[in-house]
């Protein structure tokens, strides 16, 4: 899969990693604690943009339990 040029300054410079940000989306929990996913950010080398993404195996609970917006 090739990665789409960076949306602010062009350039396809990027660099990634897998991480776990607690109460972003907390998911799932246990009788102790809350399940926190990992999360892949992507950074631009070049511009520093930053690009968050939410596993695909979770996008439908997203769409369950967040309300869709149309506008920004």
């Amino acid at each position: 899969m090739r990665l789409k040029d960076c949306r602010n300054c062009g350039t396809n410079e990027w660099y990634a990693r897998e991480v776990v940000v607690a109460r972003l989306l907390p998911f799932g929990w246990t009788l102790r604690q809350p399940i926190y996913p990992k999360f892949e950010i992507r950074v631009c080398g070049s511009c520093g943009l930053i690009d968050w993404f939410v596993p695909k195996k979770l996008l439908d609970k997203v769409k369950r339990e967040y309300e869709r917006v149309t506008e920004a």
